[in-house]
């Protein structure tokens, strides 16, 4: 959490999580982008993907703001998802998706 010049406390935004992940992401080789499904709800809301050493890498990933938790349907949606082989996140911090973007 960030504190404003009046010493309270804001709640750091989705939004800013995001772009943080997404340019730590980019930095180690990951080219992101943004998904986008308006007929199928609750997919997650980035995908990544990386060619190291020759292999095919890829991650979908949930993205939260602090403290926060996906959805029922996105979790529905991940489980879904994992059933197909593709490997799914959900962050609600930097330091977490670092963990897996440095591998």
């Amino acid at each position: 959490m960030a504190t404003d010049p009046f010493g309270k406390k804001k709640q750091v935004r989705e939004s800013k999580v995001e772009k943080d992940i997404c340019q730590f992401a980019e930095y180690y080789g990951w080219m992101q982008f943004k998904i986008v499904s308006p007929a199928f709800n609750g997919m997650p809301d980035r995908g990544f993907t990386r060619l190291t050493e020759g292999r095919s890498e890829f991650i979908v990933a949930e993205i939260k703001q602090l403290g926060k938790r996906p959805t029922k349907l996105q979790q529905i949606r991940a489980r879904e998802l994992r059933a197909h082989g593709v490997e799914v996140h959900w962050f609600d911090n930097l330091e977490d998706a670092k963990n897996v973007f440095r591998r």
